[in-house]
């Protein structure tokens, strides 16, 4: 008989260092309870193994007809079942106790028992075959002649047992796969849902950390997008305030050629009228000398007509000028030649009577009215604005270098003007910039301006706004208080005089004082302010001497010019 023979009568097997059991799972669990007497409830802890687990020892089937043991008595278990396992065809009476001497578990198998399991299962007459380890695991066989018969009968009968077994092994082992299949598929698919979440949200991560870049660059392009803007906004605001400020010194500049060119008319046509009269005018008679008499005293002169003395009055005119305040001019004087037919008498009693120019228009005509002058009061931004310039009239003006508006406000009320002005230029502040608040400034203004209202409440009012200076700090407070300053002008019913179009480029040295293009400029602004409500004529002088045309008229035409061309550079 063949070892594979022998297989088929015991089926427990140990090939390879391996444990199999070649039967089915309910023969098995007979062997374990009642050979190997290990009493427990049998588990399924997965699919396709069955275990059954005591504090000693453990036992696992698997669906592949594999047996492991484990536990603290996994190694005497283990040897039992790899004697079993080697079962040889000797008398089995001739196995005994002593075989199993060295086995150590608590429920040692018992012979009984294992010749009861062998003869339940059909090897009765087989019997266990010693194994030698010398022999390289050689089976030796040899037949009990009295039983042979009745060996080979019940070899048929376990052969179809074992064909029966062997095929529902399989379809176990094959539904065992398929569980085991399932769960892998399954486990498999969570693995796969999990890395494929992972990767999405790895990648989605990424994404909106590139959004988050995009954005931030996006963010940065449009802050600076809009930094151009406000920067183009500044450029735009400032060129088209130097606009303004052009279009405006080019309506002052053109009132000043007018004024020049009607000046420089009226002269001329004033001396050519003046010359006629002269060639027209028949000569004084030269004095005739006759013979003494003896009876005439020798002091006794007759007094004749002079050819000079048509200069008369304006002698007298410039002797009576002279006695006038340094600050105050009169540019409005005209005077009258006298008539051939006039004796020396009359201008004898002509030239000792007094004559004021402030009250007095015309020297020929004592009943006329006098013209009202004009008051142009300031600190020391005005210095250089000649009174000549402002108008034909008379100019009283007053400076107070270094002053501050109460300074000025408190020098105001001291001013005694007879007649009342018809106009008052005032303008004050400069020296409050620096040391008052914007409050401060705009209530000293105010004061200002009810002092002046209280001091000539017949006059016509006009508050000149504050220039540029160069303390770029100051800048912007002194538009905040020329903008209030003008609100404050319009509640007191008086005229604010804007002068907006004075630049850096009117400004002398020192940055705060104007210079003579800045200074042409104010005096312009001023202009415009004391022409307002008369009519040209009115301002034109009526009548000019030859000597009065190139004193006044020219050196008034060269300033101007020399003040446009500074404009101009």
């Amino acid at each position: 008989m063949s070892q594979g023979d022998i297989t088929k009568i015991n089926p427990l097997s140990f090939t390879n260092r391996k444990l199999k059991w070649l039967g089915d799972f309910d023969l098995f669990e007979k062997f374990v309870n009642d050979i190997l007497n290990i009493k427990g409830e049998w588990k399924v802890p997965r699919g396709g193994c069955k275990q059954l687990k005591t504090k000693d020892i453990t036992v696992r089937w698997y669906e592949n007809r594999s047996v492991l043991l484990d536990g603290p008595m996994k190694d005497e278990y283990s040897d039992i079942l790899q004697r079993i396992a080697t079962i040889s065809p000797n008398n089995i009476s001739n196995l005994g106790v002593d075989d199993f001497a060295d086995v150590s578990p608590t429920h040692m198998p018992s012979l009984p028992n294992i010749n009861s399991f062998m003869v339940n299962t059909n090897m009765s007459n087989a019997e266990l075959f010693d194994f030698d380890a010398s022999q390289n695991d050689s089976a030796h066989f040899s037949t009990n002649n009295g039983a042979t018969n009745g060996f080979e009968q019940t070899l048929k009968e376990i052969s179809i047992c074992v064909e029966g077994n062997a095929l529902d092994d399989v379809m176990n082992r094959l539904n065992a796969l398929s569980n085991e299949f399932e769960i892998y598929k399954s486990e498999t698919t969570i693995v796969l849902n999990e890395l494929v979440d992972g990767y999405e949200i790895r990648n989605s991560q990424v994404r909106d950390n590139q959004l988050a870049q995009e954005n931030d660059l996006l963010k940065k392009a449009n802050m600076a997008l809009k930094s151009d803007v406000h920067k183009l906004e500044c450029l735009l605001s400032e060129t088209s305030s130097k606009l303004v400020a052009a279009e405006s010194e080019k309506a002052s500049l053109v009132t000043v050629i007018r004024l020049m060119n009607e000046d420089c008319a009226n002269a001329v046509k004033d001396v050519g009228d003046n010359v006629r009269s002269q060639t027209t005018q028949p000569r004084n008679p030269w004095c005739t000398v006759h013979t003494r008499s003896e009876n005439q005293k020798g002091n006794e002169v007759t007094r004749l007509h002079n050819q000079f003395s048509s200069l008369e009055d304006e002698a007298n005119e410039l002797n009576n000028n002279s006695d006038f305040d340094a600050s105050v001019i009169n540019i409005d004087s005209d005077i009258q030649q006298p008539t051939p037919s006039q004796n020396m008498s009359e201008s004898t009693s002509k030239s000792t009577e007094p004559k004021d120019d402030r009250t007095q228009g015309t020297s020929g005509n004592s009943d006329r009215v006098p013209k009202k002058g004009i008051a142009l009061i300031g600190d020391s931004i005005i210095k250089n604005i000649s009174p000549v310039k402002l108008s034909k009239r008379k100019v009283y003006k007053f400076t107070y270098p270094g002053k501050t508006t109460i300074e000025i406000t408190n020098e105001l009320a001291k001013i005694n003007i007879k007649p009342e002005p018809s106009h008052v230029v005032i303008h004050a502040g400069t020296n409050d910039v620096p040391v008052e608040s914007i409050d401060e400034c705009v209530g000293n203004m105010e004061k200002l301006i009810t002092t002046a209202k209280q001091k000539f409440p017949n006059s016509k009012i006009g508050i000149s706004g504050l220039t540029l200076r160069q303390d770029s700090d100051l800048i912007s407070k002194i538009e905040e208080i020329n903008e209030k300053v003008q609100s404050l002008s319009s509640k007191h019913d008086v005229t604010f005089i804007s002068n907006m179009s004075i630049d850096e480029t009117c400004l002398n040295s020192s940055g705060l004082h104007l210079n003579a293009k800045g200074t042409a400029i104010l005096a312009t602004h001023f202009i415009k302010f004391l022409r307002d409500g008369q009519s040209l004529s009115s301002l034109r002088p009526q009548k000019h001497s030859r000597q009065d045309f190139p004193k006044n008229t020219i050196n008034h035409l060269a300033e101007l010019l020399n003040a446009i061309m500074n404009v101009n550079k």
